[in-house]
């Protein structure tokens, strides 16, 4: 997944300019909310963007297995590759989180389903995660421990209450955020 794919542009999609955390020396932007520089038309200093900018893609220009359906403006999930927090016993090294940045009942499309019993299926450490409010970093679940004993059979009961747990899980750590986030204004504006 090195490359990119012939023929595949980010067009008008800008999930990437608002949903990831960016903290490099020469840029910062805090998740949730929208790049300084996003504009209507896109990227409003596109010519002179940041390295860290020019330098990142998704997994969806870089990985023929994810079709037009997963580009993220479109199925609402952001695929990107990893290699943090990936848990000690896992084989490989590196993996593919699936951020939820649209309807959160994506989860229960087949396409979803299947893919990622497919990547779990082939030794791919997967995880899901679910944006939490704007300033706060996304929860993920790791999801291969959960899923490894399904494998690749069809998407079962089981596969579907996995990833609904596991979204359940990360949506609500994205409340716990918001509510710590609501006391903590309160009681800077003393308020609580």
């Amino acid at each position: 997944m090195s490359g990119l794919i012939p023929g595949r542009e980010c067009g008008g999609c800008t999930v990437c300019c608002t949903s990831l955390v960016i903290d490099t020396p020469e840029f910062k932007k805090i998740s949730g909310i929208p790049c300084q520089h996003l504009g209507e038309q896109g990227c409003g200093i596109h010519e002179t963007r940041y390295p860290v900018c020019r330098q990142w893609f998704c997994a969806w220009r870089r990985a023929a297995f994810l079709d037009d359906w997963w580009r993220p403006d479109r199925s609402g999930v952001l695929v990107y590759v990893t290699d943090t927090h990936i848990p000690s016993h896992f084989p490989r090294r590196t993996g593919l989180i699936f951020k939820i940045v649209g309807d959160p009942a994506v989860i229960s499309d087949d396409r979803f389903i299947w893919q990622i019993a497919d990547l779990i299926h082939g030794g791919t450490a997967v995880f899901l995660a679910v944006s939490g409010p704007p300033g706060h970093e996304s929860s993920r679940t790791f999801l291969n421990d959960e899923m490894a004993a399904s494998g690749r059979s069809p998407p079962t009961v089981h596969i579907r209450q996995s990833v609904a747990r596991a979204a359940a899980m990360a949506s609500s750590a994205r409340t716990m955020a918001s509510r710590y986030a609501t006391s903590m204004q309160r009681s800077l504006l003393g308020a609580g």
